[in-house]
């Protein structure tokens, strides 16, 4: 694929990296979100029967509040792990020229170039 068309970058990472995280964060998508929401409708629902509807009021508040501080504090994640895949298909295919042309490499006696190559992209 890659000397066919040069329009995907890294496709060897894509199809195997990239589709591996996909399916995983797609499985546990429906546990991570649906159990916390059934967790704060019942919690909610039993510190309002104890305590009045103050209770979850403040107890939403305070998330709120919370999360507002942390969107301000924290980095953008996201955006680091896309810098991050981006430099490991790099990598990925630096290894893979290394391996495609192992031969033409060393009859040019190239070992040493090619180790600074792969160090650089690592």
């Amino acid at each position: 694929m890659i000397n066919l068309d040069d329009r995907i970058k890294n496709p060897d990472q894509i199809l195997t990296q990239d589709i591996d995280k996909w399916a995983s964060s797609l499985s546990v998508l429906y546990s991570n979100f649906s159990k916390p929401l059934l967790d704060i409708i019942l919690f909610s629902w039993k510190l309002a029967m104890y305590v009045g509807w103050q209770g979850p009021a403040a107890s939403f508040g305070w998330y709120f509040l919370s999360g507002v501080i942390i969107k301000y504090v924290s980095p953008a994640f996201g955006k680091l792990a896309a810098i991050e895949q981006s430099l490991e298909g790099d990598y990925r295919a630096g290894h893979s020229a290394l391996l495609n042309h192992a031969e033409q490499i060393a009859f040019y006696k190239g070992a040493d170039w090619e180790w600074e190559k792969v160090n650089t992209k690592f």
